[in-house]
C-alpha cells in the first residue's frame, strides 16, 4: 500500500468517522466498517444499485450503514459540488442528515404502520408533488421518503423553504430535526 493509498484510507475512515458520531449523536446505531460490505450486499442485491451508495438507513435493523469504498468520502466537499442540484445543501454533512431523515421519519411512524407503508413504499411522487419537490432537489423527486429525507437535511442545514415544500413534508409525515 502506497503512502498515497494511506493518505486516501486516512481521510476516507476521518470522514465516515465524523459522520458516524453524528448518527450516535441521534440514538441510531451505525455498522462497524469492517462489517459494512457484508451488511450492504445483504441490503442491496443489484451490484450497480449497491456501487452507487454512499451511505445508507437500514428501517429493518435500524441502523446506518457506511460504504467506505465509494469514492465520495475521498473529499465530500467535491462530491457535493459535483451533485449541486441533486442535494438540497452543500453541507459536508448533508450525507448522514439525509440519512437520519429516513430513520427519524421511519420511527415516526412506528404506531402507524399502514401511513408508514403507504409513504415509505411509494415508488413515486405524483405530477403536482414532483413540481414540489423539484425546489428541493434531483433526489426529492424520486419518492415521499426521499423527499422527506432532502427537506430534513435542508432544514437541520438552515435551508428556508416555502409554504408549500413545508405543506408536502407534513403531509408525509416529515419530522422536524
Amino acid at each position: 500500500m502506497g503512502d498515497g493509498d494511506r493518505e486516501r484510507r486516512r481521510i476516507v475512515h476521518a470522514a465516515i468517522r465524523r459522520s458516524a458520531r453524528v448518527a450516535r449523536s441521534r440514538g441510531v446505531r451505525v455498522v462497524p466498517l469492517k462489517m459494512a460490505r457484508e451488511h450492504l450486499r445483504a441490503m442491496f442485491d443489484d451490484p450497480l444499485e449497491l456501487a452507487d451508495v454512499i451511505v445508507a438507513y437500514d428501517h429493518i435493523d435500524d441502523l446506518i450503514v457506511f460504504n467506505p469504498v465509494h469514492q465520495a468520502w475521498g473529499d465530500i466537499v467535491a462530491f457535493l459540488r459535483e451533485h449541486e442540484h441533486y442535494y438540497s445543501t452543500q453541507d459536508p454533512q448533508h450525507l448522514i442528515r439525509h440519512e437520519l431523515g429516513h430513520a427519524a421519519h421511519y420511527r415516526s411512524f412506528s404506531s402507524h404502520p399502514k401511513e408508514r407503508d403507504r409513504i415509505w413504499y411509494a415508488e413515486s411522487l405524483k405530477i403536482e408533488q414532483a413540481r414540489i419537490a423539484h425546489k428541493v432537489s434531483g433526489r426529492a423527486m424520486w419518492n415521499p421518503k426521499e423527499f422527506v429525507a432532502e427537506v430534513y437535511a435542508g432544514l437541520w442545514a438552515k435551508v428556508l423553504y416555502d409554504d408549500e415544500v413545508i405543506a408536502l413534508f407534513d403531509q408525509f409525515g416529515g419530522v422536524q430535526p
